[in-house]
């Protein structure tokens, strides 16, 4: 049972990433894609660069896969690049649509 709540929860917060994120789109298509941005706003919150290189490896993906992918991020407008670096752009800072996975988290929690 415990296994089923953490899954659940992992999986239904990324489905809410998806939908604040990309809202048109398919969820299992684009997990890829929202795993890197993903990684670009956890390299922000950390204070360490994120370049085209370090995303990969931080994502055991191939460089090639993870440029088109930033470069996706970059055409919707969720993603910058600043001297070779990644940003998450102002539209992804906003943390208000966080508070649906936060409660998600802490209901989860109680129930384990």
């Amino acid at each position: 049972m415990r296994r089923l709540l953490v899954w659940r929860c992992a999986l239904d917060t990324l489905r809410n990433s998806h939908q604040r994120y990309f809202p048109n789109g398919r969820f299992g298509s684009d997990l890829q894609i929202l795993m890197v941005l993903g990684a670009v706003i956890a390299s922000h919150t950390e204070r360490k660069r994120a370049s085209t290189a370090k995303l990969a490896h931080y994502l055991d993906m191939p460089p090639e896969t993870t440029r088109r992918y930033l470069s996706r991020l970059i055409d919707l407008g969720l993603v910058e690049r600043v001297h070779g670096q990644y940003w998450p752009t102002p539209r992804v800072a906003s943390t208000d649509h966080l508070m649906r996975a936060v409660t998600l988290i802490k209901r989860t929690a109680q129930a384990l």
